[in-house]
């Protein structure tokens, strides 16, 4: 097979051909950051670079290219980003995936980018994309991390015109946070620990309420110990094993880990107060590459993720991001770009999935 991988990023899209089953006789690549193509440098050193999406030309790719496949950034799509949709600098790039599967016209392609952005933006990328709908996965379906995406999925038939290629959601197969941790990481508390009531018995106080209905517990700095006895609350005491009562104002406690986030919630005055934010459901939130997005809540102490965690998080191998190559040499990845790219990336065990049944692979 004949792949071209567009935002190329670290490689995920040849893992997850390789775990697929699939065999890839060349892998040309089109990516910019230069310690990501390292990190697939490492791994795949027959990998062909060809660099910048805007210079890519057909006349760079002689052979017939099987399968299209990328992420186009969802900078300017996100609800977290600046809402610029298309229009914006990055997001804009998609038209690049559009132009070079019109130009090279492969016998498959499947383009991800953000389930959270607007209808009319979404409406517009399946119109360039020949009327083909996007099938949203959520990546907790095969992982720990809460993590929803679309996915575009076509293929050429014997008209000459793409079709779309059903796609089913992947089996659950019940990760949830505790099975990613790094086993005996110590628990450092973080600069975010300001944002938290005073722990009780060294676990943690919550307001025992949903944020709009998304999941979450919210806590905020301004709820102090021994301050109401109005409502009845359960505190866990480490020293004894045991769950005692006491009164606070509509706080529980949660001793096992929880994913949580720092997030910046408007006031009744208008202020902008950072709250820590807790899921309920033992996921992670999705990874961004701001890493207050996606923290760990242990023992009333709040942490980051490990690079490791965030590999297992998108079903990396463990430490794939680690090392690179650059420049003839083999170099060990920062943590900084190692939580980016992860961030940046899409889940490989959703993509597998995804190939086995473009495919019709048995698993």
């Amino acid at each position: 097979m004949l792949v071209l991988s567009l935002f190329d990023g670290i490689g995920t899209a040849r893992l997850a051909l390789e775990r697929a089953g699939l065999a890839v006789e060349k892998y040309y690549s089109s990516e910019i950051d230069k310690y990501a193509s390292a990190v697939t440098r490492y791994h795949y050193p027959d990998t062909i670079e060809l660099g910048d999406i805007t210079l890519i030309t057909k006349e760079m790719l002689p052979e017939k290219i099987d399968l299209i496949i990328g992420g186009s950034p969802c900078t300017n799509l996100s609800c977290s980003g600046d809402r610029k949709g298309l229009k914006g600098e990055q997001s804009k790039l998609f038209f690049e995936f559009v132009r070079l599967v019109k130009e090279i016209r492969p016998k498959y392609f499947i383009l991800e980018n953000v389930a959270s952005m607007k209808k009319e933006w979404q409406e517009i990328m399946s119109n360039e994309l020949f009327g083909i709908k996007p099938v949203m996965i959520n990546a907790a379906l095969v992982s720990a991390q809460q993590r929803k995406r679309l996915f575009w999925v076509g293929k050429l038939n014997d008209k000459g015109e793409y079709e779309q290629v059903e796609i089913k959601q992947p089996e659950d197969r019940h990760i949830y946070l505790k099975d990613i941790l790094e086993s005996g990481i110590g628990v450092k508390a973080s600069n975010y620990a300001k944002n938290i009531s005073e722990p009780i018995d060294k676990s943690l106080c919550l307001m025992s309420r949903d944020y709009k209905g998304f999941g979450h517990q919210c806590m905020n700095g301004v709820i102090e110990r021994e301050k109401s006895q109005t409502i009845l609350a359960t505190i866990y005491k480490e020293n004894t094993k045991s769950m005692v009562k006491r009164n606070k104002t509509g706080l529980i406690v949660i001793d096992k880990p929880k994913s949580c986030a720092m997030r910046g919630r408007y006031q009744k005055d208008n202020s902008i107060k950072q709250n820590v934010e807790v899921r309920k459901d033992d996921k992670t939130n999705s990874l961004t590459t701001v890493q207050k997005d996606s923290l760990i809540l242990q023992r009333g102490e709040i942490r980051k993720l490990t690079p490791l965690e965030c590999e297992r998080l998108q079903s990396l191998d463990d430490n794939w991001t680690k090392y690179g190559k650059l420049d003839g040499k083999e170099i060990e990845i920062s943590n900084t770009q190692r939580y980016k790219q992860c961030g940046n990336g899409f889940n490989c065990e959703v993509v597998k999935e995804i190939l086995y049944q473009v495919f019709d692979k048995e698993r």
